[in-house]
């Protein structure tokens, strides 16, 4: 009994053992199954996935990728740009102009160049020739500080790009570049260049100079600008300036009216520089001065004039400037008063064009209806004008008519110096009487002297 018991229990051990491991095969074969199902599923994705990438790009559309790829970038860098010249831009609330400050600034035209500096609040004005060299139309002494712009107000007479009270400032706008200048709680003054040109068809090659003058003190006052241009063209030349009438200047000379003596010219035998005064509607000058730089940088507000006084003083021999004084004009608090003047240069012997375009604007304004002579009027001038070409300018001989004796010990002596200098003023002093060879005799004796002078020095 006791064996067929064991047996059966072996039997049922053994028949649950194969039920077990029956059972576990068949869940083990679903689950394969589900997962092989399920495996083929995903490959089957993974293959339409395959089936959905791009094919591998042509050599053309790399290049197109990567040209919009770099498009792309310069787009940000320009906006980038743009935010960061947003930022530094500031307005003038007097002028309402929007500007960007900057530390030094160059702008060009056609056959001109101007740099600008805002450490001592300058401009230097270059010509550029055929071949592109750079010829300097004023003085370049100290950054052309010597060409400087002057400003009066009840507190006194400031030079603006000298003085240290006066704050400087270059801006640069949308049209050009501008020079500014302020006295704190009293005056503004601003300087406004932009290039443009003398026909509808040419490239920019005139300077529009517009200044602004603006009271920026609480009360009424009377204020007044005065300009100084230290010229050099002409200075080794017979006469040093030359005008729209055709006046040749070897000698001081003012102006009041510049109805006939409408543009000034500083000129050698290839480069000028005229400055004109007559444009319509805006204020003319009440008076410009054609005298020796030291002279009118010693002579009160008005500059004055010795009529036919010599070029030369001691300090500086044969230094001629132009000197011009605007009205003095009575502004209330944040009131501006504004004028504009041209400047042209001529290259290569070529005639300036500022004066020719100030001539179109006012064929402009001229009714249709006046009568032809007066319509012919503004051209008059012009006919005694000549181009400074080689042949209208007379240079200054270095071999006289006369020979000089040697340089004397006595002759370096300040004093005869001086004598030397009157003399050639007092002769110059009557244009009528004067002897011109006399006076080139004396001026031949003067150049040597003052020669040996700077070579000593």
């Amino acid at each position: 009994m006791i064996k067929i018991k064991t047996i059966k229990n072996i039997t049922a051990l053994f028949l649950g053992a194969f039920i077990f491991v029956s059972g576990s095969t068949f869940f083990a074969q679903e689950a394969d199954e589900a997962f092989s199902d399920s495996d083929g599923q995903k490959t089957e994705k993974s293959a339409d996935s395959d089936e959905e990438e791009p094919k591998l790009l042509t050599e053309a559309e790399k290049a197109e990728l990567k040209k919009k790829k770099q498009e792309e970038k310069a787009k940000a860098k320009e906006a980038a740009r743009l935010a960061k010249e947003k930022a530094r831009e500031r307005t003038d609330k007097y002028l309402a102009v929007i500007y960007v400050p900057e530390k030094k600034y160059t702008i060009s035209g056609a056959n001109m160049k101007a740099v600008f500096k805002a450490s001592n609040g300058t401009v230097c004005l270059y010509g550029i020739d055929e071949k592109k060299h750079e010829i300097s139309l004023f003085s370049k002494y100290e950054d052309s500080t010597s060409s400087s712009l002057f400003v009066k107000t009840p507190g006194g007479v400031y030079r603006l790009n000298k003085d240290a009270g006066v704050k400087k400032e270059v801006r640069r706008t949308n049209n050009g570049i501008q020079l500014a200048y302020y006295v704190e709680k009293t005056v503004q003054v601003v300087e406004d260049y932009e290039f443009i040109p003398s026909k509808p068809d040419a490239s920019p090659d005139i300077l529009k100079v517009t200044v602004h003058l603006t009271n920026t003190g609480s009360k009424k006052t009377s204020l007044a600008v005065k300009k100084v241009f230290d010229t050099i063209l002409g200075e080794g030349t017979d006469y040093h300036f030359t005008t729209a009438a055709g006046a040749k200047i070897d000698s001081e000379k003012m102006y009041e009216d510049f109805s006939k003596d409408r543009a000034f010219v500083s000129s050698n035998l290839k480069t000028s520089v005229q400055i004109v005064f007559d444009v319509p509607d805006t204020q003319k000058p009440s008076r410009a001065v054609l005298s020796n730089i030291t002279n009118l940088g010693k002579d009160p507000w008005v500059f004055d004039c010795v009529q036919d006084r010599s070029f030369h003083t001691i300090s500086a021999y044969n230094n001629s400037a132009l000197g011009v004084n605007w009205p003095e004009v009575s502004l209330e608090s944040s009131e501006t008063a504004s004028w504009t003047y041209y400047i042209g240069a001529g290259l290569d012997g070529d005639k300036p064009a500022a004066l020719d375009y100030v001539d179109s604007l006012k064929k402009e304004e001229t009714p249709e209806t006046e009568e032809k002579p007066a319509e012919e009027k503004p051209a008059e001038p012009e006919k005694q004008v000549k181009p400074p070409v080689k042949t209208d300018v007379e240079v200054r001989k270095t071999d006289v008519e006369f020979i000089l004796p040697p340089v004397t010990q006595q002759q370096l002596d300040p004093e005869y110096i001086q004598q030397l200098i009157n003399r050639i003023n007092s002769l110059q002093s009557n244009p009528e009487t004067v002897d011109r060879q006399e006076v080139r005799q004396l001026s031949a004796e003067l150049d040597a002297i003052l020669k040996i002078v700077r070579q000593q020095n």
